[in-house]
């Protein structure tokens, strides 16, 4: 059973949250690794405690740039961007 407050690593988004991951491409600003789900592009930092974490839609617009610690919340921003 899941604990609140549990860690959020890209682990829980690719197996809980069909993230697949990709190559980066011109990847700036501290970010190392690329995901996507669905439309939605993800880039991520490397995992020490926190994950720096930004998501872009299909146009490149920023919709989420901020620290996820938590897989609480991951769920707050997950309903923020109505991702079902």
């Amino acid at each position: 059973m899941r604990q609140r407050g549990e860690l959020f690593t890209t682990n829980y988004g690719v197996q809980y949250d069909n993230w697949i991951s990709i190559s980066p491409q011109n990847l700036v600003g501290g970010f190392f690794q690329s995901f996507t789900r669905g439309t939605f592009t993800i880039n991520v930092s490397t995992p020490v405690y926190y994950l720096l974490v930004q998501i872009l839609d299909a146009d490149g617009n920023q919709k989420y740039f901020g620290y996820i610690r938590t897989i609480d919340q991951y769920k707050a921003v997950k309903k923020k961007l109505k991702w079902v």
